[in-house]
């Protein structure tokens, strides 16, 4: 097994990219970029400049390859801020049909489940988050009804990826497939990936982590009507479960149509302002736009 390799200065990782072939105009601006955002970071904003033996490609310079880092920056927002609403959403339709099914206490009975350990699990979450919380609403039940939150209460205290794989995904099969009819799905299990990889796409953003050209951990399903007209525009074309524009059709299928032409739009923005941030490893067709926007009014 190697060994690590030894810890570099900001100079010393300068000097590394030099010697590797990258165009670098000021060593000083670099070796503060190096300080803000690290080398091991930025590497992924670069792998495609390398040849097979690790020497940067003709052309290569820092300033393109911070370029492609801001340019991701930009990206994340937007995708951050995208799936809001449809964590609102799923909280919300999951509480309301628990709610409407077994009353405003029922999430506790584990029979309303499919398993009783995980909802073990989210109980525990959700006293935790209460006990820790410092909301309003939290000390209102608290002093009032002796913490004993109703559902449409206690999903306020939870995240959209507690929300994804501890509730929803353990509620009951016509429990799921009435919450994913409400959110216009057919399929329970679309939905259920709909909302994992969204959930992952949130976290990744909310830690800076890298969008651009990324295979996400996550396969998301694609629904059939997305697939055909992606290939009336594309006939060759394979939409990639693990790249950025099947999430962004799982986005379409659950924002409104304003939502989603804001975010169409703020995702145009900034590849038309880097050219060189490029959407081919982000598995963006040329035609990307025009199926997401589809029949969008």
């Amino acid at each position: 097994m190697s060994s690590p390799k030894p810890f570099k200065t900001y100079d010393e990782q300068v000097q590394i990219l030099v010697k590797r072939g990258l165009r670098i105009d000021d060593r000083d601006a670099t070796a503060e970029i190096l300080h803000r955002v690290s080398y091991y970071h930025l590497r992924g904003y670069y792998i495609d400049l390398l040849d097979n033996s690790g020497m940067f490609l003709p052309g290569a310079s820092c300033e393109k390859i911070f370029a492609r880092f801001q340019s991701d920056r930009a990206l994340r927002s937007i995708l951050f801020k995208a799936p809001e609403s449809v964590e609102l959403l799923i909280r919300n339709e999951c509480s309301y049909v628990l709610g409407e099914k077994y009353g405003p206490l029922g999430y506790r009975n584990p029979q309303n489940f499919r398993n009783e350990e995980i909802n073990k699990v989210l109980l525990t979450k959700i006293t935790k988050e209460a006990n820790r919380s410092r909301e309003l609403f939290v000390r209102h039940h608290v002093d009032k009804y002796d913490g004993d939150f109703p559902i449409w209460v206690a999903v306020e205290l939870l995240s959209f990826g507690t929300v994804s794989a501890q509730l929803y995904k353990n509620m009951l099969n016509d429990d799921q497939r009435e919450v994913s009819e409400a959110l216009g799905i057919k399929s329970a299990k679309v939905t259920q990936s709909f909302l994992h990889s969204l959930s992952v796409l949130r976290n990744s953003c909310a830690h800076h982590s890298r969008i651009y050209a990324r295979s996400f951990s996550v396969p998301c399903k694609i629904l059939n009507h997305d697939e055909a007209r992606t290939r009336e525009f594309e006939p060759g074309f394979k939409i990639s479960p693990r790249r950025l524009f099947a999430l962004l059709l799982a986005l379409r299928a659950l924002l409104t149509p304003q939502r989603c032409t804001e975010m169409v739009e703020g995702i145009a923005g900034v590849l038309r302002e880097n050219p060189d941030y490029r959407r081919g490893p982000q598995g963006l067709p040329d035609s990307w736009q025009e199926i997401l926007r589809g029949d969008l009014p």
